[in-house]
């Protein structure tokens, strides 16, 4: 449920700005920062299925959010708005997951 929630209000925040980029410089800066903080709660939402090791699970997600955050972070000229949206990601799914 959690994540349904999350991703109906990505997908809202996404399609305003969409349409806010066109108008107002300010709203791209938010873009990659939303993007990451998303990644990071699907990968810390993620739930171990039957047979599947949890610590793999956990690896994955950072992995995955750490590809991103590169990615973000070489082609983006907010680097240091999406590196502190990062870290705060990565703490929180860290003591989230133990």
């Amino acid at each position: 449920m959690r994540t349904a929630l999350a991703s109906w209000a990505a997908f809202l925040i996404f399609f305003v700005l969409c349409f806010t980029v066109r108008k107002t410089v300010c709203a791209q800066y938010w873009f990659c920062p939303v993007l990451t903080l998303f990644v990071a709660f699907l990968a810390s939402e993620l739930e171990p299925a039957d047979g599947v090791d949890a610590q793999i699970l956990y690896v994955r997600g950072m992995v995955m959010t750490a590809a991103l955050f590169y990615i973000l972070v070489m082609f983006n000229k907010v680097w240091l708005l999406n590196t502190f949206f990062f870290v705060v990601a990565v703490v929180l799914c860290v003591l989230r997951t133990g």
